[in-house]
C-alpha cells in the first residue's frame, strides 16, 4: 500500500500490514493500494506527456515561423541594401562624370549654369561635396545600418 496522506509520511509512503496499524491513519481514505496507485500514475504521466509533446510540437512550430519571418526579413533588407548600394554607386558615378566633364570643357565659369558654378566654388572652398541627394543616400545607407543591426539583434536573441 500507498499512503498518500498530506502530512510528510515517517514510513515513506510505502506501507506494510505492520505499519498500516503503527501508522494509525483512515486506511480506506489516505492510502491506495499498490496496483491502483501504479495505474493512476501511468495515466497521469501518460496525460501530461502528451500535453508536453502538443506543448512542444505547437512551440516548435511558432518558432519555426519566427524563424521563417525573420529570414524573410533579412531577405528583404538585403536586397533592399543591394539595391541601395547600386544606387548609390550610380550616383557616384554619375557626379564624377559631371566632374569629368567640367574638367574636360575649357573650363568659362561666365557660361556655366549655376548647379555646375556652385559644384566648382565648393569644390575650391574644400567644403563637403556631398550634393542633397549624396546626402540623402547617407543617412538612407545609415537607417539601413540600423535597421540590418536590430535584425541582426532581434535574430541572436531568438536563437537563445
Amino acid at each position: 500500500m500507498i499512503c498518500i496522506s498530506p502530512h510528510k509520511c515517517q514510513y515513506q509512503r510505502k506501507l506494510c500490514i505492520e505499519c498500516q496499524y503503527e501508522h494509525e491513519v483512515d486506511i480506506k481514505q489516505h492510502t491506495v493500494l499498490l496496483k491502483k496507485f501504479q495505474e493512476a500514475a501511468i495515466k497521469k504521466l501518460t496525460e501530461a506527456m502528451f500535453e508536453e509533446t502538443s506543448e512542444i510540437t505547437n512551440l516548435r512550430m511558432k518558432f519555426k515561423s519566427i524563424l521563417s519571418k525573420i529570414e524573410g526579413e533579412l531577405k528583404k533588407i538585403w536586397e533592399e541594401l543591394s539595391e541601395f548600394i547600386q544606387k548609390t554607386y550610380d550616383l557616384i558615378e554619375i557626379e564624377n562624370q559631371s566632374y569629368m566633364n567640367l574638367k574636360n570643357e575649357n573650363l568659362n565659369p561666365a557660361t556655366l549654369p549655376y548647379a555646375d558654378l556652385e559644384k566648382l566654388v565648393q569644390i575650391i572652398e574644400g567644403k563637403n561635396q556631398m550634393t542633397g541627394q549624396t546626402r540623402k543616400i547617407h543617412i538612407q545607407l545609415e537607417q539601413k545600418r540600423l535597421r540590418i543591426g536590430w535584425t541582426k539583434k532581434l535574430i541572436l536573441s531568438a536563437k537563445s
